[in-house]
């Protein structure tokens, strides 16, 4: 291997090591053995070829249905302290 291409690999891994560190996720790594006739690795093989030639750009996280609720939480707590704060500024300060 070219010394180029150990440092377009390294780069890459570096890349991949930072997009991990800021996605907020769970992110969870599982090895597969690539058994020559099981389907299903064959098909995983295929699509992870297939993503090696898509732009970066193309490549999105979707968030799992707790980030989904628990963002969704957060954000009805927020409105609540709002309306709270709202309700003390009409209603004055002797209540």
């Amino acid at each position: 291997m070219a010394l180029s291409a150990v440092e377009e690999a390294r780069d890459i891994i570096n890349n991949i090591k930072e997009d991990i560190k800021e996605y907020k996720g769970k992110i969870t790594l599982t090895w597969i053995t690539a058994y020559m006739g099981n389907f299903g690795n064959e098909r995983a093989d295929q699509l992870a070829k297939a993503a090696t030639l898509i732009a970066d750009e193309a490549i999105s996280f979707v968030p799992s249905r707790n980030q989904i609720r628990n963002e969704g939480n957060k954000i009805i707590k927020d409105l609540w302290k709002i309306v709270g704060m709202i309700q003390k500024m009409r209603d004055g300060p002797n209540t």
